[in-house]
């Protein structure tokens, strides 16, 4: 049997054996015929199909017109078209793009919005048909309310991996589709911005609020205006051909779309789809740093909450150096912004308030609950707050760095994931192998996660040349083949395909113009002056090295201001950074933001921190200890200062941490006392424990020896430590760690 191929999309065309058939074999009205059967499938009446075409004519000319239309079909379909006495119908064997994108809208929307619906029997219109033209516009219709969606669920797919290019693509299509969407005209301009085009996302937003108005008679809405005010406030990307370190202004942003991930994306999408259906999920993903374990987490949060679902996340910092259950607080503290919470058991939140004060502040009338709850009532109230905040949509957790969980909340998780098996709940762990002890109570949790049914687990290796390739093209719109591969083969072979070190080495590259950038296209061109494939080993053999480039390379202030953050490590206040360098506040905070559009710090709730644990190290190795010893003791006298002047409340932990790193004895004795008792406070003995051995190490004479010693023993007798204490945990530096800093100079 020949082979049948009918497209709607477009001028409708009947292919056979992949030859179109003529006009003349296949009339206007015969095709309509064709169309409406291959579309509404099963048998039509004979009088329906005379209706259909031919229903301006007497019921005997119309029937005529039917008969000689079928009896075309019957030479160019064969019996593929099944003409009966009453009935006429299509039997199976014609492919057509409709019905292709009906089902592949249902499972594929990726491959449902490259079917060309908008053009849905465009051009066709057989005359005197009134009822196919209704019929075709109702057809139409549905099929736009299906690719729209198809659009809608591909376009936040796109933003959620950052591919801001594709993302642009879509939006214009949404936009083309649906010229009054709100919805598409914000993606598309977000879009345009992060791809680095400012002046195309303003532009598309006047051409689309201009619109929007005369259509509709109404501005478009709030949440697309405050965005446009946003970015019209924003510095647009300085064209520049490459100078010198001035690479970070020629480009927005530095974010590719998520590259060499895609089966690992669409395992965790079937997770997630598994989960709507009911029952739990858990979810594993392991590899080294840097690999992109918490940028695949990022995205993929990104597109749950997209789909409807509700995501709560947690970080866990390093083993030893966290307090009791601190990553089950960061999953309780968000479970308590969802709307569900409130439907949480008083009994519960009484029971949680015991161990978490937000719970009496989020709901004030919650009950008290006397004495302290054992542990099975305390996971059970974890539980029951939990199914309340999934009570009406599904639930991620998601912990990032799993492997640095303290011991409660690494057994809590345990029992919670049992207890929770079958809700719509995924539990998503992200683990860097190596980094603990095998018997680490967070490494033995995690392998019986592992071990339990159904477990997704996620390995995350190297990228491939081809991958490393396909971030250059889309983070430089590379198109010279030749040398962009050249580059990217040696970019892999220098990183081992790192993904971290990949985007770290490109910066570089940039800041040393081993690449500049074109002032018009922003493609990144490769110099051809020097041969890259030989030298670039010499110039940046590792990614440490590379960033100590970037690093010498700041003029002389902002390299001292980077000192003092990566010194500070827990996140340092411009306060801190204007104090310390005798600058003004507003001064302090300008070169931070200078810092972060270098991508060598981030900043977060006013605090600037080094963008990465590496940055950081690279920083603090190349300072002789007497700058790091003076650039503590600073700290430390800086917010003393600001705190005596009423500017910020004092953090005695930290005081006591910087200046023990500073060789002020007497003020690190004083704030650790200070931090030991706010510690018994909050019932966190180990914590406490700790800061009287940074005491005891700074106690001068005999007197501030027993005011230690007799603290000591309080503190062993309330935590029921009296008659064996735990073993202390030292760190490499001689002396016991803060549970939010590692006292040798690095941070969790």
């Amino acid at each position: 049997m020949p082979d049948i191929e009918l497209t709607l999309c477009g001028l409708p065309t009947l292919r056979i054996d992949g030859a179109p058939a003529s006009a003349s074999a296949v009339p206007t009205k015969s095709m309509a015929l064709v169309a409406f059967l291959a579309l509404e499938s099963g048998p039509h009446s004979r009088e329906e199909l005379a209706t259909l075409l031919w229903g301006d004519s007497p019921q005997n000319k119309a029937s005529a017109s039917l008969r000689q239309a079928l009896s075309t079909l019957r030479d160019v379909l064969g019996e593929r078209i099944l003409i009966e006495r009453s009935t006429v119908s299509l039997v199976e064997g014609i492919r057509c793009d409709v019905t292709t994108f009906l089902e592949l809208a249902k499972v594929d929307a990726a491959g449902a919005v490259k079917v060309d619906v908008p053009r849905f029997l465009a051009g066709f219109s057989p005359k005197h048909c009134q009822r196919f033209d209704e019929w075709a516009d109702g057809f139409r219709n549905d099929l736009m309310v299906r690719y729209r969606r198809a659009l809608t669920e591909c376009a936040r797919l796109a933003t959620a991996r950052r591919d801001w290019r594709r993302g642009v693509e879509l939006g214009e299509r949404w936009l083309q589709a649906d010229p009054t969407s709100n919805q598409a005209a914000h993606l598309l301009v977000e879009s345009l911005y992060m791809a680095g085009d400012t002046a195309g996302a303003l532009a598309r937003y006047e051409e689309f609020s201009a619109r929007h108005e005369a259509i509709l008679g109404a501005v478009p809405d709030f949440e697309l205006r405050e965005l446009v005010k946003r970015l019209g406030g924003r510095r647009a990307p300085t064209r520049s051909d490459g100078g010198n370190d001035d690479w970070h202004h020629s480009t927005e942003t530095f974010e590719a779309g998520l590259t060499g991930r895609a089966s690992e994306w669409d395992a965790l999408v079937g997770a997630w789809r598994e989960v709507g259906h009911g029952g739990s999920r858990i979810v594993v993903v392991e590899g080294e740093a840097g690999a992109g374990k918490s940028r695949l987490a990022d995205d993929f949060c990104r597109w749950v909450t997209t789909q409807g679902g509700r995501v709560l996340r947690a970080r866990a910092y390093e083993y030893g150096l966290t307090t009791r259950f601190g990553t089950i607080f960061d999953v309780l503290r968000a479970a308590l912004e969802l709307p569900g919470s409130g439907g949480a058991d008083a009994t519960s939140l009484g029971v949680l308030a015991r161990i978490l004060p937000d719970i009496r502040r989020r709901f004030p009338a919650t009950p008290p609950f006397s004495g302290e709850p054992e542990p099975a009532l305390l996971n059970e109230a974890v539980a029951d707050l939990l199914l309340a905040a999934a009570e009406d949509r599904p639930l991620m957790v998601l912990v990032d760095d799993f492997h640095w969980s303290d011991p409660d909340s690494s057994a809590m998780l345990h029992q919670l994931v049992r207890r929770l098996e079958d809700s719509p709940v995924l539990w998503y762990t992200t683990l860097t192998l190596g980094h603990v002890e095998r018997e680490a109570p967070a490494t033995r949790v995690a392998r019986a996660l592992r071990a339990m049914p159904g477990t997704l687990r996620l390995q995350l290796g190297p990228l491939t040349a081809d991958d490393v390739w396909g971030m250059i093209r889309d983070l430089g719109r590379v198109r010279a083949a030749t040398a962009g591969r050249r580059l990217a083969n040696r970019v892999h072979e220098v990183t081992g395909g790192n993904p971290f070190y990949v985007v770290e080495l490109l910066k570089t590259l940039l800041a040393q113009n081993w690449m500049t950038v074109h002032p018009e296209t922003r493609e990144w061109i490769v110099s051809d002056q020097v041969q890259f494939d030989v030298q670039v080993g010499t110039m940046s053999p590792t990614v440490q090295e590379a960033i100590a480039q970037r690093i010498a390379r700041l003029p002389d202030e902002l390299r001292t201001i980077l000192m003092t953050i990566a010194t500070h490590a827990s996140g340092c206040p411009a306060y801190v950074l204007s104090n310390v360098h005798g600058i003004s506040r507003l001064r302090a905070a300008a070169m931070g933001d200078e810092l972060a559009e270098r991508y060598l710090v981030g900043e977060e709730n006013g605090r600037y921190q080094c963008a990465h644990a590496v940055i950081a190290s690279v920083v603090r190795d190349a300072m002789r200890p007497a700058r790091r010893r003076e650039l503590h003791r600073a700290i430390a006298l800086a917010m003393i200062t600001v705190a005596e002047e009423g500017g910020t409340s004092i953090d005695s932990g930290e005081v006591a941490y910087h200046a023990h790193q500073g060789e002020e004895r007497t003020l690190a004795y004083q704030h650790a006392m200070l931090a030991t008792e706010a510690a018994r406070q909050r019932a966190a003995y180990d914590e406490a424990l700790s800061w009287l051995d940074v005491a005891s190490s700074c106690a001068v004479g005999p007197e501030q020896t027993a005011t230690v010693d007799r603290a000591t023993a309080s503190l062993l007798e309330a935590a029921g430590w009296a008659e064996s204490r735990p073993p202390a945990r030292r760190s490499s530096a001689g002396f016991l760690s803060r549970p939010d800093f590692d006292l040798t100079g690095g941070h969790p």
